[in-house]
């Protein structure tokens, strides 16, 4: 898979921004959380990361990376493995009517992949 840290460094490099500092600038007081496809990481802006409280602590939660500035620690708004669990919980809380919008979305997802062979 890739590396979705190392794929910013690597822009870092080059002299862009970080992820949270681009989303700040268009979505300053929106919480904002755009998953990878395959559900391994996320990013989120800085709204998004005082909502879930990742704004104040300084480890990273069990089995997940919180990606920091190096010099000021500060989230790079990169959310890799189990620290990326807290925004989808957030954004589609598990109440009965988001638990049945998923089962019937997972329904017709294995219908669809049925119908593919």
């Amino acid at each position: 898979g890739i590396d979705l840290a190392e794929v910013y460094y690597q822009v870092y490099g080059l002299g862009y921004e970080y992820p949270v500092d681009v989303l700040d600038r268009d979505f300053p007081d929106t919480p904002v959380l755009i998953l990878d496809n395959l559900g391994h990481g996320a990013i989120v802006n800085s709204k998004a990361i005082d909502l879930v409280g990742y704004g104040t602590i300084q480890t990273n939660p069990l089995g997940g990376i919180i990606d920091r500035d190096q010099v000021t620690g500060r989230p790079t708004g990169i959310m890799g493995e189990n620290a990326q669990q807290i925004f989808r919980s957030a954004a589609l809380p598990p109440t009965a009517a988001n638990q049945e919008l998923a089962f019937y979305s997972l329904i017709d997802a294995l219908a669809e992949l049925n119908a593919d062979g």
